[in-house]
């Protein structure tokens, strides 16, 4: 083998190595670049789903006080110690059936939010997964 085939041979693996590694640098950079953008989704869905859920428990709470406002107006106005306990005791099952009502809704809601925030994050780990095991059996 003569001195210029080696060197041109020497030359071609080289440009081959670079090439490749070219390669991987841009693989990389495109799922550097997808992996910010599952991100920025997901941050996007979390600040949704937060608005979501205080949104729910605002509402909650501005109906827990009128009903209080309500049925205190409504003490006012009874005549006996008994007509006071029966009302002070359906204003207490009303509260705690809405509370459980309410601790239920929030339940599904972040359930919900978090299946939602974690899709495209999963999306992309399964991506990411593929593509390195896709490299390794290659």
């Amino acid at each position: 083998m003569s001195a210029k085939s080696s060197n041109n041979q020497g030359e071609e693996m080289l440009k081959n190595t670079f090439d490749q590694m070219s390669q991987g640098m841009d693989a990389f950079s495109g799922m550097a670049k997808n992996n910010f953008e599952a991100f920025v989704t997901a941050a996007g869905r979390t600040a949704k789903s937060a608005e979501e859920i205080m949104s729910e428990v605002m509402t909650y709470s501005r109906q827990n006080l009128e009903n209080g406002v309500s049925v205190a107006k409504d003490m006012t106005n009874v005549r006996s110690v008994d007509q006071l306990v029966s009302l002070q005791t359906q204003f207490s099952k009303q509260c705690f059936e809405k509370y459980v009502q309410q601790a239920t809704k929030l339940g599904d809601l972040m359930i919900s939010a978090a299946k939602n925030i974690s899709e495209p994050l999963n999306e992309r780990m399964n991506n990411v997964s593929e593509t390195i095991f896709n490299k390794k059996t290659a």
